[in-house]
This record gives structure tokens, C-alpha cells and sequence, in this order.
């Protein structure tokens, strides 16, 4: 699935390759880091993991600021930078508010 990004005039697009048996229209499973020393940057994950992630902690009864702080801690993240934490806003926010 690529996603279009828009900066300035330039438009980027990003891929993301789900492996052969994974369905890509289905929601994916998080995958997780390979070991402590391996961390991916929220970026580098794709909105539909993020999605995932967030209904997660959600379905645990995660609300308002800590609903962010434990997405970082499960992403293996020691502080949230503004950027990624807005990624994850708007992961958050384009989730249904049946949710």
C-alpha cells in the first residue's frame, strides 16, 4: 500500500510490503521489535500497525494522554517526540468512535 504524502510541491509516496500470507486488506498485527536494541521510528510504521496499536490499548480502557505515553512504551519509544506523537494523534483520530 503506498501512502501519499504532500511537502510543499513535491509529492512522496511510501510503500509498505506485507509479506506474502499476510492479507493487506485485513487489519496486520503489530509486528515486534527483533530484540531491545532494535526500535523502528513511528514513521517507519505503517498507519494500519498503528491502528492496530491503538485499538489495543484502547480495548484496555486507555483514555487521554496515557492513551499516547502507552502506545510509545509498546513501540519501545523512552520519550515522545512532537513528531511522533502526532503521527499517533492522527492514527487516533481516524480510528471509527466506536472504537
Amino acid at each position: 500500500m503506498s501512502i501519499p504524502l504532500k511537502l510543499s510541491q513535491a509529492l512522496i509516496l511510501i510503500a509498505f510490503y506485507w509479506p506474502e500470507p499476510l492479507d493487506p486488506t485485513a487489519e496486520p498485527p503489530l509486528r515486534r521489535r527483533a530484540d531491545e536494541d532494535s526500535l523502528r521510528a513511528v514513521d517507519e510504521i505503517s498507519l494500519q500497525e498503528l491502528s492496530t496499536l491503538a485499538r489495543a490499548v484502547i480495548t484496555q480502557g486507555i483514555q487521554g494522554e496515557g492513551l499516547y505515553q502507552a502506545m510509545a512504551r509498546r513501540l519501545g519509544l523512552q520519550q515522545l517526540r512532537v513528531a511522533s506523537r502526532t503521527r499517533l494523534e492522527n492514527v487516533v483520530r481516524s480510528l471509527p468512535s466506536s472504537t
